[in-house]
């Protein structure tokens, strides 16, 4: 089929009430711009020619061309309920065809679910936006009666985080274990991470906000590194933006559920750095720092180990103090396991060992009231 260059033909073979089984409705084409349109009233297309042509079957012209409904014989009610099939063809200016389409349609009641006025390049029309179709937009979900809420508690958690300084650089442990509430969950869980060069962070508490945070953090480090300007973060610095960040999050009433003990050294003159952060955004910077059960049944171990020679601890020592530190925690933390990752930063850089254990031994245990089958 062709057509002039200023004309569009859309007809239309269907059947209707009051028009016969064969009879095919077209009118005439009519000037609109730069397009005519030849279509009948009652396309289930809605009113609008397609690709911004303008609407011509208004809902007068509707009325005049539907025969009453007094009118109307058996046969044609007979047909309300029978399938038909329209062959639409619209062809455009430089003659070539945009879209061939079959509708086999059911006459009844309700017709067919379309919203009047609306064509493949218009949006809908305000009065039929919402209808048949459900609404997913913000403003919808926002009408919701639930209240917006966060978490108020973590989930899935890791226990405690230890650090301490030494004369090359800072020493952190953590085991492997995430728990689901009181149940040892997950066994291989990583908790110890490297963010450039010279910068290590353990977390503890829920692991979820962790994953998150070291997507952000990890973002952070790239961007820096593509801007190619020779300029590195420095663990004080990336210490910094982690206390902002929990601090803002805190003022939010949606926290990050962890403490974090980050440490580090500075490439350029290799000073340690030492530093914790929790969930509310308290800051602190020490030589010795433990976060979760650690903090009550460690802590005082490192302080006694350590405070005062960090400057003459060496490596093995460190590591020594550490791994007793964890037996002591798998001992008496109920949410602890006897396999940890140890991992040291250097000025040369970081490394973060592979999960091990350490021989423990619960002889002292028959020595404590309650315990076996002692009843005193």
């Amino acid at each position: 089929m062709t057509c002039s260059s200023d004309v569009r033909i859309f007809r239309f073979c269907r059947f209707l009430s009051g028009r016969g089984p064969t009879q095919t409705c077209k009118r005439k084409s009519r000037a609109l711009g730069s397009a005519d349109v030849d279509f009948d009233d009652h396309s289930t297309w809605g009113g609008n020619a397609f690709s911004g042509a303008q609407a011509v079957n208004t809902q007068a012209q509707r009325q005049a061309l539907e025969p009453p409904l007094a009118n109307r014989t058996s046969t044609s009610s007979s047909l309300l309920a029978a399938h038909r099939t329209t062959l639409i063809i619209i062809t455009c200016r430089r003659r070539r065809i945009f879209q061939h389409h079959c509708i086999n349609n059911t006459l009844s009641g309700d017709m067919i679910n379309f919203h009047p006025g609306q064509t493949w390049s218009s949006n809908p029309n305000p009065a039929y936006a919402n209808l048949g179709t459900p609404s997913f937009s913000s403003a919808a979900a926002s009408s919701s009666s639930d209240p917006t809420s966060h978490t108020s508690q973590p989930i899935v958690t890791g226990t405690s985080v230890l650090g301490l300084k030494y004369k090359d650089g800072i020493m952190l442990a953590t085991d492997t274990l995430a728990s689901y509430g009181s149940l040892a969950r997950f066994m291989d869980i990583t908790r110890i991470s490297q963010f450039g060069q010279n910068t290590l962070i353990g977390a503890s508490g829920d692991m979820s906000d962790w994953q998150y945070v070291q997507h952000m953090l990890g973002k952070l480090i790239t961007s820096e590194e593509v801007t190619a300007d020779g300029h590195t973060l420095t663990p004080a610095q990336i210490y910094a933006y982690l206390a902002r960040v929990m601090y803002k999050r805190r003022s939010d009433i949606n926290p990050l559920w962890n403490s974090f003990v980050l440490g580090g050294v500075d490439p350029k003159d290799g000073t340690p750095f030492l530093g914790y952060v929790d969930l509310l955004g308290t800051t602190f910077t020490s030589s010795t720092i433990a976060t979760g059960f650690g903090l009550h049944l460690a802590q005082p171990l490192l302080r006694k180990m350590v405070e005062g020679r960090e400057d003459t601890l060496t490596e093995e020592e460190a590591k020594d103090i550490l791994e007793n530190c964890m037996k002591v925690l798998f001992y008496r933390d109920a949410r602890s396991l006897n396999r940890f990752r140890v991992a040291k930063v250097t000025k040369e850089g970081c490394h973060i060992s592979e999960p091990y254990s350490v021989p423990t031994s619960w002889g002292f245990a028959e020595m404590l009231r309650g315990y076996g089958p002692q009843t005193q």
